[in-house]
């Protein structure tokens, strides 16, 4: 296998290909094949990944991440897409109806004011809307946590995967 120097390589998380043990191999929309361990990736979420090129005489040129950081899609295509993809109660319908009533504030709303979104879209009862802010303030606090404990260990050698091991094993506690 021949690497090349670090570079950085940035995108929407397309599609999932394989992700098991935090070991994902992936898709970004702009077609470049991304590899390293993440704890929960999630399509439609915008990366940028930190690592090298590779040639893999199988499977061919991919991307070896190594550290990444994570933004919510601002593109109202993208937003669409993570709200899909991210969250169980929303179909392609209702993700439109969703990014055509807030246009760039969806997320917010949906994670911020789940009573507004149930008064304002039909087919979404306000459990379901609960349910929804639930499960993307889950995905942000993840992400933030993660955040968090690089720093706690900064200057102490640890890799991005056993960051990973520990969210899995313990969560927000």
């Amino acid at each position: 296998m021949k690497i090349d120097t670090a570079t950085v390589v940035s995108g929407t998380l397309q599609e999932i290909r394989y992700h098991k043990d935090t070991f994902l191999i992936g898709q970004l929309d702009n077609g470049k094949t991304i590899k390293g361990t993440m704890l929960s990736p999630q399509k439609g979420m915008e990366y940028t990944f930190h690592g090298r090129w590779e040639q893999h005489p199988k499977y061919g040129r991919g991307f070896m991440f190594t550290e990444y950081e994570a933004s919510y899609p601002t593109e109202l295509s993208a937003v669409r897409a993570y709200l899909k993809e991210n969250c169980k109660h929303i179909g392609p319908e209702i993700s439109k109806t969703l990014v055509n009533t807030f246009g760039e504030a969806t997320l917010r709303i949906c994670k911020e004011e789940p009573a507004r979104i149930a008064e304002e879209i039909s087919g979404l009862t306000p459990e379901r809307a609960l349910k929804i802010s639930a499960m993307l303030k889950n995905n942000e606090a993840n992400e933030k946590l993660q955040l968090r404990l690089k720093e706690i260990m900064d200057g102490i050698r640890i890799s991005r995967r056993a960051v990973n091991r520990i969210i899995a094993l313990y969560g927000q506690e």
